[in-house]
């Protein structure tokens, strides 16, 4: 959905994600070593890409966001299926360009920065998130700022997925 979140900490920028943010994120997102750790792991062309944009304004549930490092385009994150009844939604869609911005701690910088504005700009009391096993530096990522493991699932692939809750526990003592 269109919306007016921001969050800034240093070189560390969270922004709306704009239509053309989107594009950049999509051909990050279509890199082998980066859609291997989506659930959907196809190439996105343009015009998929432009169709999903277009949902995606109209949905109140989802929140993306562009990543920003020193002011350049370098990933994005989401807050997603938020449901306001139950004061939950799910955060994912994390991705970081290791390549350009190799700089270790940026994926848990922008994890806390979605998960201070779902616990204080959204008022939500939990966000959780499901993760591949081989996807080590989401799950560091998660880990680092908050979130614990609740349970593993296999899926029919037999990989293994970790679903993990955070309650804000760290983001309340840091306010």
């Amino acid at each position: 959905m269109r919306h007016d979140f921001y969050y800034r900490n240093g070189d560390i920028e969270l922004r709306p994600m704009t239509y053309e943010d989107s594009q950049k994120y999509r051909l990050l997102r279509n890199q082998e070593q980066n859609r291997v750790c989506f659930f959907y792991q196809g190439l996105l062309s343009a015009e998929e890409q432009r169709s999903w944009y277009e949902k995606y304004e109209k949905d109140d549930t989802d929140i993306m966001f562009a990543f920003y490092y020193k002011n350049v385009f370098a990933g994005g994150n989401a807050i997603y299926h938020i449901d306001r009844e139950k004061g939950c939604a799910e955060y994912g869609r994390l991705l970081v360009d290791k390549i350009n911005f190799p700089e270790k701690g940026l994926g848990s910088a922008i994890t806390y920065g979605a998960s201070e504005i779902a616990c204080k700009d959204l008022g939500l009391s939990m966000l959780y998130s499901e993760i591949y096993e081989s996807n080590l530096p989401s799950m560091y990522a998660h880990l680092k700022v908050g979130f614990h493991e609740v349970e593993t699932r296999m899926l029919n692939d037999h990989q293994k997925i970790y679903y993990l809750e955070n309650t804000f526990e760290q983001i309340r003592k840091d306010i």
